[in-house]
């Protein structure tokens, strides 16, 4: 038996014995990830652990009824059916209730019949989930007929298929919309483990499996300490906020031994049930504890398309574009009324800005590039902004610095200025608990998309070098309110935390870190119902244990400074903050200079470029991998990853 087996099984163990109903992703009836477990455990031998059928059966009513996120348990069926055929835990009837749920399912938006539940089926992990899910149920069904449509199985294994195929091929050019997500990395590891086990086409078996790899190495490279804080293109308060609770942290403690078992990852399950061995490369690169910088470049613009070989016009690359959800694109508009069903909650919306396009055109404007923050945020001069979606997920040029001690992320010149969603800029993680970012609140609420404290309403323009992060909001005048930004940073999970001169300096273990505001701010009193949102049934204890986390302030301009170090760097935490006399900022959110005490002077702004003594930085176009153990071209499909001696060729052509 090797090593990853039996940490699989003790993982397994784990969620068997606990018999925990905590999962990283949310509410969403997730509890036959708990009972898959015990399934497992009974084919290898290792112990007998009673199913609760009721919590089965809560989950199988989810896939009944289709509601929202029955694609993220339909795989744990479709395992039930394929590999535990002998199990004496299940009966006959057990067995086809689960086949007719399957038959009976609608994988497709575009397939017959209404939704009535709000069904999501096209954002970047659903489209994984869907089409993973229908090439297996095809596969095993493949003389059967699927009732809601009418086709066999063997007509949706080959749909399935050739979804799945476009899907693999589409994350290995261009990487995830949904950048660094550690939480829907978690639900494309499954799709891809289910494949990589159960599929019996060769090449659908073979993309998923370096495709898993090439996930891995991308949580192996961002993550620090088993905790993938880094930005990402779609946060959730909890999982930013309680580093243990996200999938990937599952994931980094079953493959290289850091991290969390403490909630329930749905893909970590799905891979130590499928026995997924991560290779000796990409191990070695999460456990390299060497300072490095990371370049990293995902999806990409759509105006961009056709340098790589994709067309908005063209209707069989129209769920790439949903996918990164630029669906409202003025390119891809016309595509997206021919697949959007009249029923669909989303279709209104289409309408609407189809018919604002339609006005502006015929009123001699066309569709250009521009400021967000001038006069007039859809129109200026004979231009109108072509793109405006708030949860469009486009080029992200991603920069992350990690030592032994912390690490620093950032999505560099990200949309500024737009409106957001949970599109997560910046963080600075620097073990457990502890880390600080800064957001654009959406809400005073903290399960709205953007909310409180994940996401952002409007985006900031950031960019990183090395330690530091400089960091500028803009809001716009025509925002009806919260006309705040703020500062999260936890102070009770800080070994120390002071201020001085504008500065808040924080110390961490080994790490330390400096933030500034170019706006004076006021620390707030923890709100109970922020509590309520990230610790649930258990949040009294860590309300009453918590000190201040949010710095606001109350300017619709303003820029954030955030300076790393450490004490094999600066020596003491008192010398590094001494470093910071000699620091300076001048300027305004337009254009400002930062005389940083360890990169030197540094310049920024609105438009400005970023020098560092004067020399201009480029913070955009990246390649798809540029750190020491990967160098890849931005959409080619080629990878050698070499880390600690080994290394791994994984060659999607």
């Amino acid at each position: 038996m090797s090593d990853f087996i039996k940490e699989s099984s003790v993982y397994l163990k784990s969620i068997a014995e606990s018999d925990s109903n905590d999962t990283s992703a949310g509410n969403f009836g997730m509890d036959v990830f708990v009972e898959w477990p015990k399934l497992e455990l009974e084919k290898r031998g290792e112990g007998i652990y009673p199913l609760n059928y009721e919590r089965i059966e809560k989950c199988l009513k989810i896939i009944t009824e289709h509601r929202d996120c029955a694609d993220f348990v339909m795989p744990v069926f479709l395992a039930i059916l394929s590999r535990y055929k002998d199990s004496k835990l299940l009966t006959d009837e057990n067995r086809k209730a689960y086949k007719d749920a399957v038959i009976n399912f609608k994988y497709a938006m575009d397939d017959p019949n209404e939704d009535k539940h709000g069904i999501c089926y096209f954002t970047e992990n659903h489209q994984a989930l869907y089409g993973a899910s229908e090439y297996i149920a095809g596969q095993m069904f493949a003389d059967e007929l699927f009732t809601n449509n009418r086709q066999k199985g063997s007509w949706h294994r080959e749909r399935g298929k050739k979804r799945m195929l476009q899907w693999i091929s589409w994350r290995a050019r261009f990487g995830y919309s949904e950048w660094l997500s550690n939480d829907y990395y978690g639900e494309d590891l499954m799709s891809l483990a289910l494949l990589w086990s159960v599929a019996e086409d060769e090449e659908l078996k073979t993309q998923a499996g370096k495709l898993i790899e090439l996930t891995l190495f991308d949580i192996a490279v961002n993550s620090f300490n088993g905790i993938l804080g880094a930005t990402n293109g779609r946060a959730y308060l909890p999982m930013t906020i309680r580093t243990e609770l996200p999938a990937t942290s599952a994931v980094c403690k079953l493959y290289w031994g850091e991290g969390s078992y403490e909630a329930v990852s749905i893909g970590a399950v799905a891979l130590a049930v499928f026995g997924y061995e991560c290779c000796a490369a990409v191990r070695n690169t999460a456990l390299d504890k060497t300072a490095f910088i990371n370049r990293e470049r995902m999806s990409l613009n759509v105006e961009d398309s056709k340098k790589y070989g994709l067309d908005p016009a063209n209707y069989d690359d129209i769920m790439f574009y949903w996918g990164q959800q630029t669906f409202l694109h003025r390119d891809v508009i016309e595509n997206s009324m021919k697949l959007c069903p009249p029923w669909l909650g989303m279709r209104p919306s289409i309408d609407a800005h189809w018919e604002k396009y339609q006005t502006l055109e015929a009123s001699g404007f066309k569709p250009g590039s521009f400021d967000p923050l001038l006069p007039n945020a859809f129109t200026q001069g004979n231009l109108y902004d072509p793109d405006m979606a708030c949860c469009a997920l486009t080029q992200a040029d991603l920069y992350v610095y990690k030592t032994h001690y912390y690490c620093l992320s950032n999505a560099q010149d990200y949309r500024k200025g737009k409106a957001g969603y949970q599109q997560h800029i910046w963080q600075a993680t620097m073990g457990g608990r502890a880390l600080v970012y800064t957001n654009s609140p959406g809400s005073n609420e903290y399960e709205d998309r953007p909310s409180k404290f994940a996401g952002n309403k409007f985006m900031p323009r950031s960019a990183q070098h090395k330690n530091v992060v400089l960091c500028v909001y803009r809001l716009p005048a025509e925002s009806a309110h919260f006309f705040f930004t703020h500062i999260y940073f936890p102070r009770h999970e800080f070994d120390q935390v002071t201020e001085k001169d504008g500065w808040i300096f924080g110390k961490r273990g080994g790490a330390y870190i400096a933030v500034y505001s170019s706006i004076p701010g006021k620390w707030e009193n923890p709100d109970p119902k922020f509590y309520k949102a990230v610790y649930g049934g258990n949040w009294e204890k860590e309300y009453h244990s918590a000190k201040p986390y949010e710095y606001m302030v109350p300017k619709h301009a303003v820029v954030y400074i955030c300076e790393m170090g450490d004490e094999k760097t600066d020596g003491s935490f008192e010398n590094f903050k001494s470093r910071f006399n000699a620091a300076a900022f001048s300027g305004d959110t337009f254009s400002f200079s930062y005389r940083s005490p360890s990169l030197g002077k540094m310049s920024f702004g609105w438009k400005e470029p970023l020098k560092i003594n004067d020399e201009e930085i480029a913070i955009r176009d990246y390649m798809r991998y540029d750190n020491p153990f990967c160098r890849a071209a931005f959409g080619e499909k080629r990878y050698l990853i070499k880390a600690g001696g080994e290394e791994i060729s994984l060659d999607f052509d």
